[in-house]
């Protein structure tokens, strides 16, 4: 289960907020070639 952001110090949050960055740039990047893709079919 995912801890409340509450009970988690400086560290473990920086670090859960990379990832869920990391998550979304790879979404985005997905996103826009698949948009670009459409375009020029």
């Amino acid at each position: 289960m995912i801890k409340r952001l509450s009970n988690m110090d400086y560290n473990q949050k920086r670090e859960r907020c990379g990832q869920y960055m990391e998550a979304l740039e790879e979404e985005r990047a997905r996103f826009m070639s698949s948009n670009v893709n459409s375009l020029f079919a």
